[in-house]
């Protein structure tokens, strides 16, 4: 990821970010016909999109810049092709196709696995 200021201020803002979501609802979303998977975090909420790569967008709150979600366009077509380490963290989330809509409860498996699909999605620095 080419860094730039407005990036790394997002990554300040984040720097709770893996205590932060301890706490926060996960509702998980894929669009197939789209090809959009959506990952929200907290109750739903203005938020601008901040394009990271290989259509990987962060969702920031606009005054805070925390991190409120993720959205990944081209989802099977392009970025699981490049990711593929994603995979299992998308089949675990879902489960059983065609569930499109999913909300992680606390204290799960599914919650472990939304977590760490999160980690595979935070930016970094370097």
């Amino acid at each position: 990821m080419e860094e730039t200021l407005e990036s790394q201020d997002i990554l300040d803002a984040n720097a709770d970010f893996e205590e932060r979501v301890q706490g926060l609802k996960i509702t998980v979303t894929y669009d197939e016909e789209f090809d959009i998977f959506l990952l929200a975090l907290g109750e739903p909420q203005e938020a601008i999109t901040e394009e990271i790569n290989d259509g990987l967008q962060l969702r920031v709150d606009p005054t805070s810049l925390k991190i409120v979600g993720f959205e990944i366009l081209g989802f099977r077509r392009r970025y699981l092709k490049t990711h593929p380490e994603f995979l299992p963290h998308f089949e675990a989330l879902f489960e059983k196709p065609p569930i499109r809509r999913r909300d992680i409860p606390a204290r799960t498996e599914q919650r472990r696995r939304a977590q760490d699909a999160l980690r595979e999605l935070i930016p970094t620095s370097s």
